[in-house]
């Protein structure tokens, strides 16, 4: 009901975001159960075989975890969407309303549908669409651009003669990049080819799905 007055007031919403902070493979909550001291260490990440331990880390100390997620989401609305400070990340945030699940080993998510100052209705987006040639080849441009199916700097597709391709097996004793820091942007010149390298790591080795 809350969600249907919200659209009844504010139109229909812009985004659905889904925010997973990473409990047990990220620094924050790992920093946070073991102090200060040993970020040092925790930034060059942890192996695949400490797994285990960092979860039990966070089994043991759940209100650890809880305060970190909360605070994740508090910085994501004052920065990113820039609420009641004027425009953020996605423009003038009119409205937004979360809802915060747990997953099946209770980690936190939030599910978030975001009202964006100036968004047609769909109405009239689909009567733009139907009209305007001019508008409707700049949104298909646009989202041709900001929808990815393959990975940074990737340029051909990859062939699949025998089923999908099988993702890369970490070994046990190599450092899970999940768990590693990320690039300090204040020190480094090729900040673009820092930020590739960083994506297309964490996508070969944490988010290669097989269907």
């Amino acid at each position: 009901s809350k969600i249907c007055s919200l659209i009844y007031q504010l139109g229909s919403p812009v985004f659905f975001i889904t925010i997973t902070p990473c409990d047990m493979d990220g620094s924050l909550c790992q920093l946070a159960i073991k102090g200060i001291n040993s970020y040092g260490v925790l930034s060059m990440g942890t192996t695949p075989h400490s797994q285990f331990n960092r979860a039990m880390g966070i089994a043991h100390n759940p209100a650890v975890a809880a305060s970190v997620f909360h605070h994740t989401m508090v910085w994501f609305c004052n920065i990113i969407l820039h609420i009641g400070k004027g425009p953020g990340l996605f423009g003038n945030c009119t409205g937004w309303y979360g809802m915060v699940e747990a997953q099946g080993h209770s980690m936190l998510h939030c599910h978030m549908f975001i009202w964006v100052e100036g968004n047609p209705t769909l109405h009239m987006l689909r009567k733009m669409m139907l009209t305007n040639s001019n508008f409707q080849e700049r949104m298909i441009q646009w989202l041709k651009h900001i929808i990815h199916t393959e990975l940074p700097r990737q340029t051909e597709v990859v062939p699949e003669p025998n089923g999908p391709v099988l993702p890369p097996k970490l070994n046990v004793n190599a450092v899970d990049p999940w768990t590693m820091a990320i690039p300090d942007l204040s020190q480094c010149t090729e900040w673009s080819t820092m930020f590739c390298d960083c994506v297309h790591t964490l996508v070969e080795w944490n988010n290669w799905h097989v269907h």
